[in-house]
């Protein structure tokens, strides 16, 4: 009886056992099936990720393929523009062969000729600007100096010292007066033209004319009053 008893104590160990170690099992197939779950829900997504990868990369091909044909493209056509740039230069060549030796020297070499040509054209035509208008500030001046030679004319006719003959003082006085008018008038027309030069034509000469015969009867003025003077003094030593 004892024996039975103690076989049924080891039976129910042992059954305790195995329970307890069908209890761990379980639990160890729950644990295994929540991450069997969870990698099926893992490998989902990877395999939506490697769809959408699968639809880039075949994008990625046809931008490929295209951009393989643009680049062909453009190599076509950067072979026709080096073909075309060729030609030009060959053209440019030629004309500039062609040019030279029509004109006898460089393209650069007439060029800068030009260059210079215009550069001295427009100093040219500064300069006849201020000219011209150096011209409109001096014609007033003209008068001024006109009046200023009349003085020096004056002092510089000679005086009739000498008594004796009244003709032949005349004759004298007279020879006197022509050589200076001969003078005055060269330097006058001397004058007209460098003022004509300088100021383009005015109408100065003019005025210079009619200053020039208010000169001339001031200066025969000025004889004929010291002829008188002459005579008057011959006459008195004869009395």
């Amino acid at each position: 009886m004892d024996d039975v008893l103690d076989e049924n104590k080891k039976l129910a160990a042992e059954n305790k056992k195995v329970s307890d170690r069908e209890k761990i099992l379980e639990m160890r197939v729950k644990r295994l099936e929540t991450d069997n779950k969870e990698l099926l829900k893992k490998i989902d997504n990877d395999q939506s990720e490697i769809d959408i990868l699968k639809v880039r990369v075949a994008e990625l091909e046809e931008e490929k393929a295209r951009r393989d044909e643009q680049n062909k493209y453009f190599e076509m056509k950067n072979k026709e523009l080096e073909a075309a740039k060729a030609f030009r230069e060959h053209e440019f060549y030629m004309l500039n062969k062609v040019v030279e030796s029509m004109l006898g020297t460089s393209v650069e070499q007439r060029f800068e000729e030009i260059q210079v040509e215009e550069l001295r054209a427009k100093c040219q035509a500064e300069i006849d600007e201020q000219m011209k208008d150096m011209g409109k500030g001096t014609e007033g001046s003209v008068t001024v100096e006109e009046r200023s030679i009349v003085p020096s004319l004056v002092i510089e006719t000679p005086d009739v010292e000498e008594e004796g003959d009244d003709e032949d003082d005349d004759d004298e006085d007279d020879e006197e007066d022509d050589d200076d008018e001969k003078v005055f008038s060269a330097s006058s027309h001397g004058s007209d033209n460098d003022d004509d030069d300088a100021q383009g034509g005015m109408g100065i000469k003019v005025t210079e004319v009619s200053k020039e015969r208010t000169v001339d009867d001031f200066m025969n003025d000025s004889v004929n009053e010291e002829s008188g003077g002459a005579e008057g003094k011959g006459e008195s030593g004869d009395a």
